[in-house]
């Protein structure tokens, strides 16, 4: 298991270095649309490399653009982006892309929170704007499985023949509309929908604990049930480590340590299924006077190592 953390390719050389200092040595890279360009995909990941930082995965943004999610004109030449950038991580190296569905907007909260005194995200399903009209009509799942269908395969096709993995992340927060758009990965069903419509070996999950803890039993299955059965096909391709206080309909990001999922038990059971891919915390809490996330990040690896020295 390689424990990493997400960061963008403009990260400074103090970024890399205190990564280094934490003692990671696997990170997740975030690209922006704008970022197409072979050359500079290659020089991001020497220089990450230079620094002791090898790219387990990378997000690519040209992926959730509406055109793209909502089918609208301009979708294949974004598809063809994605399909291009693929290309691009087969060149250097890079085996994992990770990426969802669901439509930034952005990533949904209902109000103000703490946990501990510390700012973080809440959402309430019972305030949330379900059938808003933010894309100009409401998008039903039909229409949304079928552009996932016209996205998916040529994707994966190009992975394929790249040698990347993908890496599909469960909608967050796993409801069944938000803001006029049908949300069609909130399950463990839908999800091995998704992955059988790539026709791909390529295709596989990233497991985000604290998505999957949102949904609770309308997942159809919990946390370590889930690692058991796509780690059983080998379509567990990343793990998102987060921990919230509770189910929908309403509830709080918190700290690793004070949620309602049993962090310890989810390590553990990707011990037992032999996981080696890459393990991001994510999401933390803010700490007082740490605006750059460094204290939130150095917290959440710490305990992470912590509980994986518990289970040796």
């Amino acid at each position: 298991m390689k424990i990493g953390t997400a960061l963008p390719s403009s990260a400074t050389a103090d970024d890399l270095l205190f990564l280094r200092q934490l003692g990671i040595e696997h990170v997740r890279v975030h690209f922006e649309a704008a970022e197409l360009d072979p050359e500079h995909v290659a020089r991001v990941s020497e220089r990450f490399g230079a620094a002791g930082l090898a790219i387990a995965s990378a997000v690519f943004k040209g992926y959730c653009a509406k055109e793209i999610a909502l089918g609208l004109p301009g979708a294949e030449e974004k598809i063809a982006d994605v399909v291009r950038f693929v290309e691009y991580m087969g060149e250097c190296g890079i085996p994992v892309l990770d990426y969802d569905f669901f439509l930034f907007a952005p990533l949904p909260e209902t109000a103000p929170a703490t946990t501990r005194a510390a700012v973080t995200r809440q959402f309430d399903a019972a305030v949330a704007d379900g059938d808003g009209s933010l894309f100009g009509r409401l998008y039903r799942a039909d229409e949304l499985w079928e552009n996932y269908r016209r996205f998916i395969r040529p994707v994966a096709q190009a992975a394929e023949q790249a040698g990347v993995r993908l890496a599909l992340h469960p909608d967050d927060p796993p409801v069944p509309r938000l803001n006029g758009v049908d949300r069609i990965l909130r399950d463990v069903d839908s999800m091995d929908r998704a992955i059988g419509l790539a026709e791909s070996e390529a295709a596989g999950v990233l497991l985000c604990v604290g998505t999957w803890a949102e949904g609770g039993s309308a997942m159809g299955m919990d946390v370590c049930e889930a690692i058991r059965h796509y780690a059983a096909r080998d379509q567990l391709s990343g793990v998102h480590f987060r921990n919230v206080s509770s189910p929908l309909p309403c509830f709080t990001e918190t700290f690793l340590d004070n949620g309602y999922v049993d962090m310890a038990e989810v390590l553990a059971t990707l011990k037992a299924v032999a996981y080696n891919g890459l393990l991001v915390p994510d999401h933390s809490p803010a700490f007082v006077g740490d605006e750059n996330g460094r204290t939130a990040l150095a917290y959440a690896i710490g305990y992470i190592r912590g509980l994986l020295g518990a289970l040796q």
